[in-house]
């Protein structure tokens, strides 16, 4: 068997390997970096200022599930890169922050969409009679009221964090195994004023 195929066969994960000649990782991570701390500023502009979240409405949950979206995609293309590069303590501590992304990013879209659909309804049930007891059909009358939305406001701030925060931990990690001279796979910068081959 090829080494192309056995490469294909052992992957299981959503896996873009090459644009264009070049590895993909490197370029597909600037969607993550770009999207994820977008999506948590917006999610957290949209559940602390009324405001925000009136001009932004759908588009800063639609954008964390876009995120959500795409973590994979990029941390598909940086398994396809590791089978390529040495095995170094640097990478395998890249791959296993990037791992730890998923969860974090699918947090914030799951209860930024779960935020703006109670927020919503608790704004229609304020301004609306009530019907038979009960302020909606779509949602039960407790998960309207303060706590639930507090606890949803906490968890979407909590998410937002952590996204953004493993993000950077994610890049650190990532650059100190490109260019660090023990274990990464590209060589040292030039020195400044110089050009690079």
């Amino acid at each position: 068997m090829s080494r192309r195929n056995h490469y294909r066969k052992e992957t299981s994960r959503m896996e873009l390997s090459t644009l264009m000649g070049l590895p993909a990782h490197p370029l597909l991570v600037h969607a993550a970096v770009v999207l994820v701390p977008a999506a948590a500023l917006a999610m957290a502009l949209t559940v602390l200022w009324a405001p925000a979240r009136d001009r932004l409405g759908w588009a800063a949950p639609g954008l964390a599930v876009l995120a959500a979206l795409v973590v994979p995609v990029v941390a598909g293309s940086g398994e396809a890169l590791q089978q390529r590069v040495p095995d170094t303590a640097l990478v395998r501590e890249h791959t296993e922050l990037g791992e730890q992304l998923a969860p974090v990013v699918f947090a914030l879209a799951l209860f930024g969409v779960v935020h703006l659909l109670v927020q919503r309804e608790a704004e229609r049930a304020a301004q609306a009679e009530p019907r038979d007891g009960r302020w909606s059909r779509r949602i039960p009358p407790w998960a309207l009221g303060t706590p639930v939305r507090i606890g949803l406001v906490v968890l979407v701030l909590l998410s937002a964090t952590a996204s953004t925060v493993q993000v950077a931990r994610i890049g650190h990690s990532g650059a100190r195994a490109v260019w660090s001279e023990n274990g990464g796979t590209a060589r040292t910068p030039a020195p400044a004023g110089t050009a690079y081959p």
